[in-house]
């Protein structure tokens, strides 16, 4: 169930996420998140991307490892229902990575693609695809990290081939299920040491 919000959007009374319809900058996604640390923020930006927006109260070098290294990845990313079943990433420049997860009716879901590009401690640029596809087309998924003063500000765009593909994401659930497992990655993070 979602309400209209006041500032031009709409929260999810499921996540407390405000889904934005004002097709926000990187830069007012940054600092709506810091505004409102610990809430995902998700808004569409042109006819193909999605960007979300949320902090974390750790370094830049926590969240980017947890975000990259496979073994952290497992922890964080599915719900307690869909466990994760296989995770490997190599997170260098035209490294791989693959995921899956699976609930107790064996239905599973798994997606992976190719880092393009990697700064360490800041973010990365990679390619994404399901199989099966539950959306039409590729994705490129393009991870930026701000650390601003006791936070990092994760600013995640997803660029799709095309409006279907894009309007069929945010028609779906995934403001819940992206919510719930980066509350799990801020609790694996939040005071961890960099590195």
């Amino acid at each position: 169930m979602s309400t209209k919000a006041a500032s031009g959007g709409v929260w999810s009374s499921k996540t407390g996420s405000l889904i934005a319809e004002d097709r926000p900058t990187l830069d007012e996604m940054a600092a709506d998140a810091r505004a409102r640390p610990g809430r995902l923020r998700i808004a569409p930006r042109g006819d193909l991307e999605i960007l979300f927006a949320r902090t974390f109260a750790a370094p830049t070098a926590a969240v980017f490892r947890a975000w990259t290294d496979a073994g952290l990845v497992r922890r964080w990313l599915s719900a307690p229902d869909f466990p994760v079943i296989e995770a490997e990433a190599d997170p260098v420049p035209g490294g791989a990575y693959r995921y899956a997860v699976a609930d107790s009716q064996g239905r599973t879901m798994r997606w992976g693609g190719t880092f393009t590009a990697v700064a360490p401690g800041r973010g990365f640029r990679a390619t994404e695809r399901f199989d099966p596809p539950w959306h039409p087309g590729a994705t490129e998924v393009v991870l930026e990290l701000r650390e601003a003063v006791g936070v990092t500000v994760a600013l995640l765009t997803l660029a799709y081939e095309s409006l279907a593909a894009r309007t069929l994401v945010l028609r779906s659930p995934m403001d819940a299920g992206l919510a719930l497992s980066l509350d799990r990655l801020a609790a694996l993070v939040e005071g961890a040491p960099p590195g």
